[in-house]
């Protein structure tokens, strides 16, 4: 694919280089390719042959993207691991795979990973061998690369990836977007491409159709997005949580005038997403029309201008992408398309799709070439409407887990691997397509001591919808009652002030849990925001229950709030 691509798309740019006063330096993709070529001639120089291990640690940026490449085009494993990993499971991971050469970003980890038997390679240095190494002759069924599981529940997880995993999720998700991903798409890159998410959706997708991504730091992207004005955007919910709470707190602080023009132009919005919802968009509603040219001109407008402007969607994925969020982002006109997937599926089995208004058009449908299964403990298929966990076959399945064949046979019925999450089957009356809804995660649901099942999800996304919440973690294993775990947002903080933070919570949740069980009876505000630091968070920002709970537990001095 970078092959084909690089010489097709020759003169055009494809990765864009921050500067230090703020603009970008754009490198084509035959710079592209010639770097490539220096890197594997490189990662020959060090023996590397098919199946080696090269595992790599940095941000986002040009040279991760020749490294990547360039490991694939010499047959070896790329080995992905976060910036922000945590010393003993970078350490881990280096072990358990065996790898031969690490790239680093910088020179400033070199003493804490220097070892016998490891190359150390850094940004500065990849491009020291000057002659060219043509690409090895690969076959799909060849290993691509390991990315390991972020170990919510214990250590990571090699998961084996090869060529056609990548490959096929590549070409189905294009299939979904259709022209919404082409030559002219610019992305600002800021989810890393050390989550498998991150490197299909947004650097093997754009450059598969010779489009172009700018590495960015989180700390830029306000100025960024004016700077590069991307097409498309690609992160996990937290991130679009932060912008909508952003842009709500922006309004809220507004004049009056301001904060009624809004909720007049969202109105708007509602009514013709229901007109094209249930109408398909046709007929003629002039009335309508020109109410909405002049809500988007007015409001919508200069709410996407500072997103740059030029945004024709969002994807997202790693996580449930709130409702709210989700619709607040297709009202202004910028679908946020949700994909749903695992490591070990490359990652997407099933994506929203567009609507006929360029808004997301309801539930998540399997892409193409990927079978849908809700099957219950013993692997048999559940009827429709009966939830039960997701299982998928397709050609994104991973091979395997890293030296654990155990752990492998364990997460497959026959040909289809079970995701841990449950869900139901619906099937769409207009075009008897398989509809996925997604319950939760199958070992996140616990048991009360009274015997009943609670679905953490049901409290933790309404709780997270409030704007008073900014991370949430529902507690209650073996208990007779569930305990909310907190770090609140400013408006939260506020109200705990006020002590009104309990009560508007549990109205919230009165209104909107249906299994009253499942309710807080007590708060536990936290000291502390929840980070990869501290552990109780992944790299890819997924709560690690088991930590907050020893957490709250090793600390009887945080605040705890009763119903």
């Amino acid at each position: 694919m970078q092959v084909e691509s690089c010489k097709k798309y020759a003169d055009r740019n494809v990765f864009g280089r921050r500067q230090m006063d703020g603009t970008f330096n754009w490198v084509t993709y035959s710079r592209f390719e010639r770097d490539v070529d220096r890197f594997r001639s490189l990662l020959s120089s060090f023996g590397v042959s098919k199946g080696d291990r090269v595992a790599v640690i940095g941000s986002n940026s040009y040279e991760w993207a020749v490294c990547a490449y360039g490991v694939y085009g010499r047959g070896g494993l790329l080995v992905p691991m976060y910036p922000d990993q945590r010393k003993e499971e970078s350490d881990y991971i280096i072990a358990d795979s065996g790898a031969s050469v690490l790239v680093l970003e910088s020179q400033e980890k070199y003493q804490a990973y220097r070892r016998e038997g490891l190359k150390l390679v850094y940004y500065d240095d990849m491009f020291s061998c000057e002659d060219e190494s043509p690409a090895v002759e690969l076959v799909e069924d060849d290993g691509a690369c390991l990315i390991y599981t972020s170990g919510t529940t214990g250590q990571p997880k090699g998961v084996l990836l090869t060529h056609k995993n990548l490959s096929s999720n590549v070409q189905a998700v294009s299939q979904v977007l259709g022209d919404k991903l082409n030559k002219e798409s610019v992305s600002l890159s800021f989810l890393t491409w050390a989550h498998v998410f991150g490197q299909v959706m947004e650097l093997h997708q754009l450059i598969s159709v010779g489009g172009s991504t700018a590495a960015i730091s989180p700390k830029t992207i306000i100025a960024d997005l004016q700077t590069v004005k991307p097409t498309v955007l690609v992160g996990v919910p937290a991130i679009y949580a932060r912008v909508y709470e952003g842009i709500r707190s922006k309004i809220q602080s507004g004049s009056g005038i301001q904060k009624h023009l809004f909720e007049l132009a969202m109105k708007v919005a509602a009514e013709r997403q229901v007109f094209f919802d249930k109408d398909g968009g046709r007929g003629w509603r002039p009335l309508l029309w020109l109410k909405w040219n002049l809500a988007d001109y007015l409001v919508f407008s200069k709410v996407k201008q500072v997103m740059g402007g030029r945004l024709r969607f969002c994807a997202t994925g790693g996580s449930k992408c709130s409702a709210e969020v989700q619709e607040f982002f297709d009202m202004i006109g910028v679908p946020l398309l949700e994909g749903y997937g695992a490591t070990e599926t490359s990652p997407v089995l099933i994506m929203e799709r567009y609507g006929p208004t360029e808004h997301t058009q309801g539930g998540l449908r399997p892409i193409p070439g990927v079978s849908i299964r809700i099957c219950d403990e013993s692997g048999n298929e559940l009827p429709h409407g009966k939830p039960g966990e997701i299982c998928a076959a397709g050609p994104n399945i991973m091979q395997g887990y890293w030296n654990k064949p155990e752990a492998t046979k364990a997460v497959f019925f026959g040909e289809y691997f079970r995701t841990g999450d449950s869900g139901i089957v619906t099937i769409d009356p207009l075009n008897a397509g398989k509809v996925i809804t997604i319950l939760g995660r199958v070992r996140d649901t616990f048991k009360l001591a009274n015997g009943k099942y609670v679905n953490p999800l049901h409290v933790e996304n309404r709780a997270l919808n409030s704007g008073y919440c900014a991370q949430v973690c529902l507690l209650g294993v073996d208990k007779d009652q569930t305990t909310l775990v907190v770090y609140p947002t400013q408006e939260g903080f506020e109200l705990l002030e006020k002590k009104q933070f309990v009560s508007e919570l549990n109205h919230l949740f009165v209104e909107q849990v249906e299994k009253h069980f499942e309710i807080p009876s007590t708060y536990v505000i936290l000291d502390q925001v929840m980070n990869v630091d501290n552990g109780m968070l992944t790299p890819k920002l997924s709560v690690k229950r088991h930590v907050v709970r020893e957490y709250v537990d090793r600390n009887p001095q945080l605040t705890k709030l009763e119903k």
